[in-house]
């Protein structure tokens, strides 16, 4: 694991079923990746991503997560819901980690599309 790793998306967030959101009342943000390995989950078995966000997403995230707190948002890559956990305290770190990937080949692939430039959708009913 790198030094860097400041949080873990799924260790401050406890993951719940997604209910479906009122296209009115959501808000979402685009991140983007500078950085997305895959490793092992560290919350769960199977493989999971370490991505690091560029400077301008690290804040927009931070921002986000304080704003939806104790909410349940939704992380899609290339509209794949990822996972849908329930934000538990602010992601101020710039890194985190998406894990429950069964097959490590479905990690890779989400990885390799981040570093080609996907974004990582995160939306929130408000």
């Amino acid at each position: 694991m790198k030094p860097f790793l400041q949080l873990f998306l799924l260790s401050i967030l406890a993951a719940t079923p997604l209910k479906a959101a009122d296209p009115h009342k959501t808000a979402a943000i685009e991140l983007a990746a500078i950085e997305a390995t895959v490793a092992r989950g560290v919350m769960s078995d199977g493989a999971a991503i370490e991505v690091r966000l560029d400077t301008q997403s690290t804040l927009a995230l931070a921002a986000f997560t304080e704003t939806h707190m104790d909410q349940v948002v939704a992380v899609y890559v290339r509209d794949r819901l990822l996972v849908a956990p329930v934000v538990r305290a602010p992601i101020t770190g710039g890194v985190l980690q998406i894990s429950g990937f069964q097959e490590e080949e479905s990690a890779e692939d989400i990885a390799e599309r981040l570093e080609a430039g996907e974004v990582i959708r995160i939306v929130a009913e408000d």
